[in-house]
């Protein structure tokens, strides 16, 4: 299949999947989801050289630009539908949801809550927050952004993995009000809690 026909397909694809975005935001989001598919980074510059439409590179850096900035682009509007839509046709009988934070040079950090799926990670939700740990409240909020969309815990073993900074009770707490299980690091190395 051709570049061209792999934009095509997703452009189809993400029209019923985002039922509510218009025409130009799907457009959009086609292109950038592709070039971040076949990019060897995340860079602007490197990903306008992978769009399949005409234009010098500044131009398109900025056509890329535009659409992260506009305000109807958002996680809830653009990105949550195709979340819903994952868990609608999941395969498995477990969800593992991988809760993670990385930094960018010492300024900010990146809360991502991911579904592990076949040895990869697919980012349901993120906060982009400054430099640092997290708390139990925001982790929870992050939780709760993708909560609706996962399967029915009685029906699918649920279960939360993380490091030794998502291990505070409350985090637990939720888990087990939700009928998640979870496996969480403990700082000393000695092993996990698990519930």
């Amino acid at each position: 299949m051709s570049y061209h026909e792999v934009y095509h397909r997703l452009t189809t694809q993400l029209c019923r999947g985002l039922p509510d975005a218009s025409v130009p935001q799907v457009r959009n989001q086609a292109l950038v989801t592709l070039a971040l598919a076949y990019s060897p980074n995340c860079h602007l510059a490197t990903l306008a050289t992978l769009l399949p439409v005409p234009g010098q590179r500044e131009n398109l850096v900025q056509r890329i630009r535009r659409w992260l900035d506009n305000q109807a682009v958002t996680l809830q509007h653009c990105y949550m539908p195709l979340v819903r839509h994952l868990f609608t046709h999941w395969p498995g009988v477990e969800v593992g949801l991988i809760l993670d934070r990385t930094d960018i040079e010492n300024r900010w950090s990146i809360l991502m809550l991911a579904a592990a799926f076949r040895h990869r990670a697919l980012p349901l939700a993120w906060r982009l927050l400054p430099f640092g740990a997290t708390d139990a409240e925001t982790q929870i909020a992050l939780l709760k952004q993708v909560q609706p969309c996962l399967p029915d815990a009685q029906q699918v073993r649920i279960t939360l993995y993380g490091d030794c900074e998502f291990r505070a009770v409350a985090v637990q707490r939720h888990c087990q009000a939700q009928h998640w299980h979870w496996q969480l690091g403990l700082k000393s190395g000695d092993g996990s809690i698990t519930g």
